[in-house]
C-alpha cells in the first residue's frame, strides 16, 4: 500500500470546522491512511493551544517532508505566536520544506523567513489539489 502521508496536521481555520466531519472525510481516503492530528484552539479561538503546537512540532522534527498551508492563529489580529513557532520548527528540521497559501507566504515574508523554505506557492488551495493528484485547469491549458 502506498501512503500519501504519515501524518496530517490540521490547525488554524480548518481545525475550527467540525472535527467529526474532518475525521470522516479523512477516513474516506480508502488506501491512503495517515495519522490525523486536529489542533485544539484556545477559548477565544484565536490560536491553537500550546499542547497542540507542541504535538505538531514533535511530528515536524521527525518528518522528511513538511507541507504547510495556512497559519495556525488569527494572524490578521496579531495572533501569530503559534505560527511563528511552527515556522521556526519547520526551518530547523531536516525536512524538505513546502509552503503554500497567500496568508502563510505573506506571514513568512513579513518575518523574513520565506527564503528558508525549499518550495513556495502563493496558491494554497491549488497547491493542495495538485499534491492530491487533481488536475488543475491552468496546467491542463498549458499542456494543450
Amino acid at each position: 500500500m502506498h501512503r500519501f502521508a504519515d501524518y496530517v496536521l490540521i490547525g488554524g481555520k480548518m481545525a475550527d470546522e467540525d472535527k467529526i466531519l474532518i475525521k470522516e472525510q479523512h477516513e474516506d481516503i480508502a488506501s491512503k491512511k495517515a495519522l490525523l492530528l486536529v489542533a485544539d484552539h484556545n477559548p477565544e479561538k484565536t490560536d491553537i493551544t500550546r499542547i497542540s503546537l507542541e504535538n505538531f512540532i514533535q511530528v515536524i522534527l521527525r518528518s522528511k517532508c513538511v507541507v504547510w498551508n495556512g497559519p495556525m492563529g488569527f494572524i490578521e489580529k496579531g495572533m501569530d505566536e503559534s505560527s511563528l513557532k511552527l515556522a521556526e520548527a519547520i526551518i530547523v528540521s531536516s525536512a524538505y520544506k513546502v509552503v503554500g497559501g497567500g496568508n502563510t507566504v505573506a506571514f513568512l515574508n513579513r518575518h523574513h523567513l520565506l527564503d528558508k523554505f525549499d518550495f513556495v506557492s502563493t496558491g494554497g488551495g491549488a497547491m493542495l489539489e495538485f499534491l492530491a493528484g487533481q488536475s488543475l485547469p491552468g496546467i491542463i491549458a498549458l499542456q494543450n
